[in-house]
């Protein structure tokens, strides 16, 4: 009995070690519900300043940004907080519950950059449509990176020096790549976001939905944790959509809802409006492979203490 005991002790150990440990901080396996804030631009976005950049795979394929890639919606956020939510729908939706991140409160940030979005209506006016897409997700050590002053717009959005850089938005550790998929709008192949309102001409408040998944970031073939640290959890494949509307399921690793309005601080010129919105996004997490792995090291010694002592 003491050497069960001591197993158990040692096996209990060795996980909270692995979590005291980690930076950035592990996704709790199940529903994932995430509270943001964005700050963002629409319109004709001007990328002739950024050079070309290879941003992994997507569904096997290789993906790329240019400057002729003709950018309508890009952004920075912060996200305020996780929460070990509950499943609201099967495979659709996912509601918020108990937070276990809290901004400030938790020994690090978590931000990053969205990208690359761009119209996909023949005519712009009044489009509420967008294709294409891509979130990076940072984690960085520490509390007060990103402040309360620079969600309200005074973080200028000429820090932006990439496609994919922007500053203290973009430093610290990757936790994933993502890259928007159709599945927004039934039976419509190359909608990625789908929105409420055209985002440069509206009054009030706007909400934008769309589907996003993991990439393979270094292009191997494999998701994993040189895909970003959190890359491998949260590629579930939970979240079920019909984009050719013939009763294909495709599947998806994350849903993003957000409510968005005008933010003046970030308009440039006539042609660009500036936007802040919030979330929320929902994911289903896996379970971290370490912890599965060290897990399944415990009960092998459980099941050999078992066989000694019958024996």
């Amino acid at each position: 009995m003491m050497k069960l005991s001591r197993l158990f002790t040692a096996a209990a150990t060795v996980l909270a070690m692995g979590s005291a440990l980690a930076s950035p901080i592990a996704l709790q396996p199940g529903p994932v519900y995430v509270q943001f804030n964005n700050m963002e631009q629409a319109g004709l976005i001007n990328t002739s300043g950024f050079a070309n950049t290879y941003l992994g795979k997507l569904d096997g394929a290789d993906r790329s940004l240019t400057t002729g890639s003709n950018e309508f919606n890009w952004g920075v956020f912060n996200v305020s907080s996780v929460q070990a939510g509950g499943v609201a729908t099967d495979h659709t939706d996912i509601s918020g519950g108990t937070t276990y991140f809290a901004d400030g409160l938790s020994g690090g940030q978590i931000h990053g950059i969205f990208y690359g979005f761009q119209l996909n209506c023949a005519n712009p006016v009044g489009c509420t449509k967008l294709t294409g897409g891509y979130i990076d997700l940072y984690w960085t050590d520490g509390n007060g990176l990103i402040t309360n002053s620079d969600l309200n717009g005074n973080y200028s959005f000429a820090n932006r020096t990439g496609f994919n850089q922007m500053g203290k938005f973009t430093a610290g550790t990757l936790l994933a790549r993502l890259g928007y998929q159709a599945g927004a709008i039934t039976g419509d192949t190359t909608t990625t976001v789908t929105s409420s309102v055209d985002p440069l001409n509206f009054s009030g408040v706007g909400l934008a939905d769309g589907f996003a998944s993991v990439m393979d970031v270094n292009g191997d073939g494999v998701i994993d944790a040189a895909d970003g640290a959190w890359a491998s959890v949260l590629d579930s494949n939970w979240f079920y959509t019909d984009p050719t509307g013939t009763g294909a399921i495709a599947k998806r690793d994350l849903r993003f809802s957000t409510f968005y309005q005008n933010l003046d601080k970030w308009d440039n010129g006539p042609a660009v409006q500036g936007l802040r919105s919030n979330d929320p996004a929902r994911a289903f997490a896996l379970p971290e492979p370490g912890s599965v792995t060290l897990v399944g090291l415990a009960l092998l010694g459980l099941g050999a203490a078992r066989r000694r002592r019958q024996g």
